[in-house]
């Protein structure tokens, strides 16, 4: 019956369904579900393409002194080789042969072989290879179109030399074939779309220079794409709006909820950037898993996911008298550092000296299994694992699926993020706030995840939380509440360790005289270690106490009284103005619905009028009558078309006149004697830029 369940939930989730690899005629849904109900207990369906089991015998290259070139076409061999059975392991980054010896260790590899060159690797495996496919050194979007060329016709990604050397003839050559980057990814959506898997896609970076996971996108056929940043803009046949539109026209034509692979960003000016490309993506209900420079997935996919399970947490006393916090080290969800950056961290001799939450990507035991074993296995009791920012992948969930009119996305993200986690005994769930994450979006979360206990909300201190409004209940009818603990602790200087160090003894000092109190102390992961934290508590002394997340969210379930987050009135409001020209894509809507811009709980649509005028009105006529003590403004930018002088009035009356208003990350608040009013106008007579424009205006009571 689980099965059944687990499949009408993924095929409500999915609008155009894939079933992996595998053809089945599409009849009678019904017969298909009766078909499910007796497959093995064993079978279960995995939101990730993953490879067959790899061949005991792995050939292993050493590509890090490899050019640029070797290095593609060594990936482009890997990716097709290991399709059929995984044979193919390359040394690209710095702990690939650990985790190649780890695999000796369990007898899951029993024998490797070393290739000396790559020519050899070609020589070796030259029946698995098609022909050649030779990209366009002057267009460098065509080291994506021959990396999904490479998937589809079997060939191997060469330039026109390497094709002789090792004798492949040139079966495509992409030289001069396209006078830009548009064009290019054009003809790959007319000609090879129906021949790549619908189940997944990726940023890719063609401009890169290790191509790790490319292996892994040739092997499975995965839709690859890049929307250049200013650097790359100067490339010629770069241009960044017909990329993104080109994005946009593909991520509307795969379906909802599927994983995008690689990451939008790959360093200073390269790609659409971290916030741009993940605001993109969540729009169409693209989930990010971060695979950028991640190695050998198509290898270390192919084994079975283990069952993990947490060790058993040690008892804590309780004291009133205490400040209670727990260090969460970030950026788990990013593969790579899975195999690199934080597995350095973990190896620090420091590590189980402290509780540390350490986050992880829910879909780390199906991409690689073996290395999420190791981290359980060798976890101490205080090292715990959390779900890392906002689910199976990197979302915003401000704008998750905003792109289509179906209200069962986001809770279908949300049960796949909750099985997943299940799977790792994880019931602490960490949540990203960019584009403004709200009680809406963290209920979602808590309805469809039944085992849920806690979120941690924000990537580092959200502006404007202060310690009082930083914990409260989400209730959910007879289930138990969830917590929410919002992140104390923000970004450290990009200095040194001592000043890292520094900046978060004080802002854990700072963050309340409250006793006692629960911190959600978030650490980036770049920039602190184990030892360094160790070092943090060290400073604080012992009326600060570090303790498993577990812990914290019991210990702080005690004194967190609130029901829920304080209510927005301005949500439930209808806003009204003179001129008003509020922004959508729809030019058709109603100017009433343009108003709504101003307080509809997202920010990627604003409120805004003609510029240069000398008043501006905007008024909310709440639902009903209701206190109001405080509203919050959040201009179109950060003291750039924002309101700065204005009067408000409740019901009509002048209550209060505003100078200068200041904003702290684009955010501003402003207190009220409290009142009991129906309508809340602003009369703006001064503003930053050419106009009042407004991303959020909210109201509250308290």
């Amino acid at each position: 019956m689980k099965i059944t369940q687990k499949f009408c939930r993924f095929f409500q989730a999915f609008p155009k369904p894939d079933f992996g690899r595998v053809k089945i005629a599409f009849i009678d849904i019904s017969i298909l579900l009766v078909a499910v109900c007796f497959l093995p207990a064993v079978v279960q369906s995995s939101p990730v393409p993953r490879s067959k089991i790899p061949s005991k015998t792995l050939d292993v290259l050493d590509v890090k002194p490899l050019t640029v070139e070797e290095r593609l076409l060594a990936v482009s061999i890997q990716g097709l080789v290991n399709r059929s059975r995984p044979k193919i392991y390359l040394l690209m980054n710095q702990n690939d042969s650990f985790w190649l010896d780890l695999l000796k260790q369990r007898k899951l590899v029993t024998e490797t072989r070393i290739i000396k060159d790559i020519q050899e690797l070609a020589k070796s495996y030259r029946s698995f290879l098609n022909g050649a496919v030779v990209p366009d050194p002057k267009l460098v979007a065509t080291i994506n179109i021959a990396t999904m060329i490479a998937g589809v016709r079997g060939f191997a990604i060469c330039t026109p030399e390497q094709a002789q050397a090792i004798g492949l003839p040139i079966k495509s050559d992409l030289r001069g074939r396209w006078k830009n980057s548009k064009e290019a990814y054009e003809w790959a959506f007319n000609n090879l779309h129906s021949e790549m898997t619908k189940s997944a896609v990726a940023w890719a970076c063609p401009s890169e220079v290790f191509h790790a996971e490319r292996d892994y996108f040739i092997q499975h056929k995965i839709w690859c794409v890049w929307i250049s940043g200013p650097n790359e803009a100067k490339l010629p046949g770069s241009n960044i709006e017909q990329e993104k539109r080109f994005v946009e026209k593909l991520f509307n034509a795969l379906p909802a909820n599927i994983p995008i692979f690689g990451f939008p960003f790959y360093g200073q000016d390269l790609g659409i950037g971290e916030m741009g490309g993940t605001a993109i993506a969540s729009a169409y209900a693209k989930y990010n898993i971060a695979t950028a420079l991640s190695s050998n997935l198509s290898v270390h996919s192919g084994y079975p996911p283990p069952v993990l399970k947490q060790k058993k947490l040690p008892a804590y006393k309780f004291d009133k008298s205490k400040v209670y916090l727990t260090f969460t080290i970030s950026d788990g969800d990013n593969l790579q550092a899975l195999q690199e950056w934080t597995f350095n961290l973990w190896r620090e001799n420091e590590r189980g000296s402290i509780p540390i939450a350490w986050t992880v990507g829910p879909t780390a035991p199906l991409l690689i299994p073996e290395i999420m074993r190791y981290y359980y296995s060798t976890a101490s009791p205080v090292d715990r694992f959390v779900c890392d920012q906002s689910g199976a992948g990197y979302i915003y969930p401000a704008v998750y699926g905003s792109k289509y009119n179906r209200p069962a996305i986001f809770p279908a993200y949300a049960r796949l993020t909750g099985e997943l986690c299940e799977s790792m005994d994880i019931h602490v769930l960490g949540v990203h706030d960019y584009l403004g994450t709200w009680t809406s979006h963290y209920r979602v979360f808590a309805e469809n995840w039944p085992r849920l206990g806690a979120i941690f909300a924000d990537y580092t201190k959200r502006a404007g939380i202060k310690y009082s409004s930083s914990r409260y209940r989400l209730a959910r009818g007879n289930k138990p509440s969830v917590i929410l603990i919002h992140a104390s602790v923000g970004f450290p200087p990009k200095t040194d360790a001592e000043n890292a160090i520094e900046t978060m003894v004080r802002e854990i000092r700072e963050a309340t005289s409250i006793r006692p109190a629960f911190l959600n102390c978030f650490a980036i992961n770049w920039f602190y270690s184990p030892s360094m934290l160790i070092e943090v508590m060290k400073r604080l002394g012992p009326e600060y106490v570090a303790v498993p997340p577990e812990t914290l969210v019991a210990f702080s379930s005690r004194y967190t009284l609130q029901a829920a987050q304080e209510e927005n009135l301005a949500l439930s409001a209808v806003a009204s103005s003179q001129d008003d020209i509020g922004i959508s894509e729809n030019p058709r809507l109603t100017e009433i619905e343009n108003d709504r811009y101003s307080c509809d709980g997202n920010m990627n649509t604003y409120w805004d009028k003609e510029d240069n005028k000398r008043l501006y009105i905007l008024q909310l006529r709440l639902a009903r009558p209701s206190r109001v003590a405080r509203i919050v403004i959040y201009g179109f930018k950060h003291e750039d078309y924002a309101p700065k002088s204005f009067d408000i009035l409740l019901n009509g009356r002048r209550v209060k006149r505003v100078n200068n208003l200041r904003y702290l990350n684009n955010r501003a608040q402003i207190t009220l004697k409290p009142a009991i009013c129906r309508t809340i106008t602003l009369r703006i007579n001064e503003y930053y830029g050419g106009s009042p424009a407004i991303r959020e205006l909210e109201v509250y009571s308290k």
